[in-house]
């Protein structure tokens, strides 16, 4: 994989992390509220631009280029790399 993918899946487990920190954290704090809603956004957003990546470097599919969300999600799971 390229140097981007490195970068991208790197902060995607220290984005993952970080949302792994938040079930320690009191939730009825309305500002640790927001904190872990924006943490699971950018976590999320991360994940499914790996997964696009994965799906095309490994598995070589192209079809769903155009990329949104649930295309990826969806070519993902065809491709058994999520279930």
């Amino acid at each position: 994989m390229d140097a981007k993918f490195e970068r991208r899946f790197k902060s995607f487990c220290n984005s993952l992390d970080a949302l792994a920190e938040a079930r320690q954290r009191d939730l009825t704090d309305s500002f640790v509220l927001s904190g872990t809603g924006a943490k699971f956004s950018i976590t999320f957003d991360l994940s499914w631009k790996v997964m696009k990546d994965i799906l095309v470097q490994y598995y070589s599919i192209t079809g769903f280029i155009t990329g949104s969300p649930r295309e990826v999600l969806r070519e993902s799971f065809k491709a058994k790399l999520i279930s």
